[in-house]
């Protein structure tokens, strides 16, 4: 458990679900490891909410590529999840950042306030150690470890609004992309450039209204 009348930083120490037991405002940011399995996981923007509402935090998203490739990928992960995050309560930033570092990585970014959070299962470094345990130890910094073991509180129903909700999502990726590739054929560099700007914006728009409409 996080220690509430210690001030930040702590000796390494994991704490894991249940939500957050320390005193809300003793945590000030959410440093949130986002790895590509948690693309994958519906329940995890959810979990990082609840936690952040909870501390009364904000959260930045930090995410890694290996190649310049995975940047653009990436980058649409992240702000998908930081709009099924954000709320009038809650509010949510992306970092991405090139190479496989992610215990430099948080050591640059960390400042007293912050918690790390990240999933369990999560390796890194040659040795394939917990991502959680490498950050804990290396940096001497709290975190907390969500696990994926939870219980299916609505049954095929909560399963339902999830498909639903991520098929909304990604139906309006699709959608914008193919906006996008059409504004990019359009002659005027100028125009392009307005344009392509404008959709980005409609895009993360829609995903936010769509999101709120089926948060848990």
């Amino acid at each position: 458990m996080v220690a509430t009348n210690s001030p930040l930083p702590a000796p390494p120490q994991l704490t894991s679900d249940p939500a957050l037991q320390s005193a809300p405002g003793q945590i000030q940011r959410l440093i949130v490891l986002v790895t590509q399995p948690d693309w994958d996981d519906a329940d995890f923007p959810r979990r990082v909410r609840d936690s952040a509402a909870v501390q009364g935090s904000d959260v930045l998203l930090l995410g890694l590529f290996d190649h310049v490739g995975e940047a653009s990928l990436l980058r649409r992960q992240l702000i998908t999840m930081a709009a099924a995050i954000q709320d009038d309560h809650v509010s949510t930033r992306i970092l991405i950042e090139a190479g496989n570092d992610w215990v430099g990585r948080v050591r640059g970014i960390w400042q007293p306030g912050d918690l790390v959070v990240c999933s369990a299962d999560r390796e890194a470094g040659s040795r394939h150690s917990p991502l959680s345990q490498l950050v804990a130890s290396d940096l001497q910094v709290p975190v907390h470890v969500f696990y994926t073991s939870w219980p299916k509180s609505d049954g095929r129903r909560g399963l339902l609004r999830q498909v639903i909700s991520w098929a909304g999502t990604l139906g309006i990726i699709a959608g914008l992309f193919w906006l996008q590739v059409v504004i990019s054929q359009i002659s005027g560099e100028a125009t392009r450039a307005v344009l392509l700007s404008f959709s980005v914006l409609v895009e993360i728009g829609l995903i936010l209204v769509w999101n709120s409409l089926w948060a848990s």
